[in-house]
């Protein structure tokens, strides 16, 4: 192991909540609302061509309204950041385990980018990280591997040396697609999926330490 890359949403900060309430307020304007299932389904473990709020707008004959509920959703998510995030149990401690190992570390997340640095930043994490490759940066989002391909050719290893920490199943897919090692932590949003792919599959960040890290 030469680096090591972290999904953003559910690995690094609590936010899987916060989403779900945006969304539900941004299309409760239009008299429809993403369910849980729908959720996860569009946000969190979405087949390819079928994530997002550009998405559900289109299914929904909101083409037209795309820009402005993701100004909306832009918004409500940082008031409502600022007031509810908090960092999953363990990820402080576990960045700072791999930075004290001077490994290289990155994030790869289907959240836009904006909001994954808001997110470091407000946690005061930033800079610990080499770069941050969000949802503007690629032409396909996980499961599809390109993320994890772009991040690690910035690294420049040998997709082989670089482990990644996912808590869904679309990110392990991609993390593996791309021929990295991955770590699965899932969560309330992601346990239902298949993680059959990923090297480990944790109960929580706490459990990588010194002794599972031996196996990558």
């Amino acid at each position: 192991m030469k680096a090591v890359i972290f999904d953003f949403d559910g690995i690094i900060c609590d936010t899987l909540q916060i989403n779900f309430d945006v969304k539900k307020d941004a299309f409760a304007k239009y008299g429809i609302a993403p369910s849980l299932q729908e959720f996860i389904d569009i946000w969190v473990s979405p087949e390819t061509g079928k994530e997002g709020t550009k998405y559900y707008a289109k299914i929904h004959g909101l083409e037209k309204d795309y820009e402005r509920l993701l100004a909306e959703q832009r918004i409500d998510f940082r008031e409502r950041y600022e007031k509810d995030a908090a960092l999953m149990p363990g990820a402080a401690d576990l960045i700072s385990f791999f930075k004290k190992k001077n490994l290289p570390l990155a994030v790869v997340s289907s959240n836009y980018g904006y909001n994954v640095r808001y997110g470091l930043e407000k946690f005061d994490l930033e800079k610990n990280f080499e770069f941050v490759i969000g949802a503007e940066d690629c032409a396909f989002l996980k499961p599809n591997p390109e993320p994890y391909q772009k991040a690690v050719e910035k690294l420049g290893f040998a997709a082989k040396d670089v482990l990644v920490l996912e808590d869904s199943d679309t990110g392990v897919q991609s993390a593996t697609s791309a021929g990295c090692n991955c770590i699965a932590i899932p969560n309330k949003f992601t346990e239902k999926g298949d993680f059959s792919k990923a090297g480990l599959l944790l109960k929580s960040l706490s459990e990588v330490d010194g002794l599972v890290l031996e196996k990558f």
